[in-house]
């Protein structure tokens, strides 16, 4: 429900554009007359790719068979391959200093992009799609490229006493590692940033703005003041995860000896919308003393940043052609938080396919999805199916869109299980016919 702050884009055009190809392909991979240019092309403002962006090409049965690197906006290069379809990958900002990349004879798509021990992440991006290519034909493929991490803009903490000689914040669990296919490996980790103590003497601050993976489901952080030897702790468990593609702020200020109360803001683009957390700690634990979170947004429509024109649209009721499944508010009151469902669906065809290629196709086919400037579609939660009124959603529908099908499997997650559900079942069942049917969560204020 949540992208990217900077809006990004990467341009991977095929054109019959002659260069010298490099010697890239695995032992086996046999030369072919279908030339596949790779470029990449920065958009205007704030659209920003990270370099380097490398480039993998897998065959039908997941062999790497091309591997290269461009370097900056101005590189590219031309792949000679036979005419089949293939599945393009390609991380941008992941340096051969700081992270362990897949090599061409053992990349697959959920190989790991793994950070190096005593370097930070970068601000690292993903994208992937297939292409087929037809005998001495040129073809066109684009990708946008989406930022897979958060970026930890500031902390400060004010008024902490002048005995206390460390601060600290932690953030856990976040994913351990980005795969290529753009997913993320377990999330068991622990990112902790030690703060600087100021000229004042009573304020700390972060020294440098980090980039991390999210958080997988709900994050906790935990904020740690050390007195000669003596650590206290304070955590909060957020309501929402910390997600990538969006800014972090978290402003702290130390009240007394028993509490701390911290507000935090997560920025994202225009219209993704903006989430804001606050937080009192003390020694008898945590609370939360306000804030709200938005889901996937507008295109900043509304006359408020990440909030919708207008009043909140009932449950069953048409919105921009999408019908309402779900509402509810958020923690602060002030707003009314309404997930809808997208008015066409798709068919997977999973197949004999494997679990990893069809998330792949999944992240890919979601991408494409775009309503009246509606974005940050996702497969809907457990939670969410149970609002999902097949029958209901088919009325209010009525010739606007693609009828539900009460016979159909539909994907959902189950925490981070991909599952499919037809009417009140569920279950793990990867057939052919599977449907892709979206929704996303959008924030009116009250």
């Amino acid at each position: 429900m949540r992208k990217i702050l900077y809006s990004l884009l990467s341009v991977i055009a095929v054109a019959a554009l002659c260069s010298c190809e490099k010697d890239l392909a695995v032992e086996g991979a046999e030369e072919g007359n279908s030339a596949l240019t790779i470029m990449t092309r920065s958009g205007n403002g704030d659209a920003k790719i990270s370099y380097p962006v490398t480039v993998y090409a897998m065959n039908s049965s997941g062999t790497c068979v091309r591997k290269d690197v461009l370097t900056s906006s101005t590189s590219q290069f031309t792949w000679n391959l036979k005419p089949l379809t293939y599945q393009i990958y390609a991380v941008a900002g992941a340096t051969e200093d700081d992270y362990e990349l897949p090599g061409i004879n053992d990349a697959s798509a959920t190989s790991a992009v793994t950070l190096k021990d005593g370097v930070l992440h970068a601000d690292l991006m993903t994208a992937s799609n297939s292409i087929t290519l037809n005998d001495e034909e040129s073809n066109t493929l684009t990708l946008s490229l989406q930022r897979k991490v958060m970026h930890l803009e500031s902390i400060e903490m004010r008024d902490i006493p002048t005995t206390v000689d460390n601060v600290s914040v932690s953030f856990s669990p976040l994913y351990d590692d980005l795969l290529l296919n753009g997913s993320y490996s377990e999330s068991t980790s622990t990112q902790t940033v030690n703060l600087t103590e100021q000229s004042d003497g009573t304020t700390w601050k972060n020294a440098e703005e980090w980039y991390m993976l999210p958080a997988s489901g709900s994050a906790t952080i935990t904020v740690k003041l050390s007195k000669g030897g003596t650590v206290t702790s304070y955590s909060y468990s957020c309501p929402e995860p910390l997600a990538a593609n969006y800014h972090i702020q978290i402003t702290g200020t130390y009240v007394d000896n028993r509490e701390l109360t911290l507000t935090g803001v997560i920025t994202g683009a225009t219209w993704e919308g903006t989430t804001v957390i606050e937080f009192t700690f003390d020694e008898d634990g945590s609370s939360t003393t306000g804030g709200g979170t938005t889901g996937g947004g507008g295109s900043g429509s509304g006359s408020e940043e990440g909030v919708e024109e207008g009043t909140a649209p009932a449950v069953n009721s048409l919105y921009k052609d999408c019908v309402v499944i779900y509402t509810t508010d958020d923690t602060t009151g002030d707003y009314t938080l309404v997930t809808v469902i997208h008015k066409n669906e798709q068919e997977m065809e999973a197949g004999d396919s494997s679990l990893e290629d069809l998330e792949s196709d999944i992240e890919a086919a979601l991408q494409l999805y775009d309503i009246n400037d509606i974005t940050g579609w996702r497969l809907p939660t457990k939670e969410e199916v149970k609002n999902i009124y097949i029958g209901y959603i088919n009325d209010a529908l009525g010739g606007s869109g693609t009828q539900m099908d009460p016979n159909a499997f539909y994907y959902y997650r189950d925490g981070t299980e991909l599952k499919t559900f037809k009417g009140a079942s569920s279950g793990m069942v990867y057939t052919n016919g599977q449907r892709l049917r979206p929704v996303t969560t959008l924030k009116f204020r009250k």
